[in-house]
């Protein structure tokens, strides 16, 4: 179980090909790639993708300071993309329980 970071596994797909599966344990700490038989150099790839990505605003939760900035690697991005999705998830999880059922007028 989570205790603080997301747990997860996933596979990763490079242009639309799987290049390895990602891990996080949840316990704080990071997101370990492993490629697939045969993808190393996809990952690579993928990596090199990744760091050539603007880097991404951290929100420390400290207002009137200036934006904090993290490089960005290929974990992190996995770790962003992961948030995102369960995110929705849990929005879409929501909505069918408390709305799905209804009629909505609009």
């Amino acid at each position: 179980a989570s205790e603080e970071t997301m747990c997860f596994s996933a596979t990763v797909v490079f242009d639309g090909t799987p290049i390895a599966e990602a891990r996080n344990d949840g316990h704080g700490g990071s997101t370990f790639l492993h490629a697939l038989n045969g993808k190393s150099a996809l990952l690579a790839q993928a990596e090199a993708f990744a760091k050539g990505l603007p880097p991404a605003p951290l929100d420390l939760g400290h207002e009137g300071e200036d934006p904090h900035y993290i490089d960005m690697t290929l974990d992190f991005l996995i770790d962003e993309l992961a948030d995102a999705m369960h995110a929705e998830r849990k929005v879409r999880a929501a909505f069918n329980r408390d709305i799905g059922n209804k009629v909505l007028f609009i």
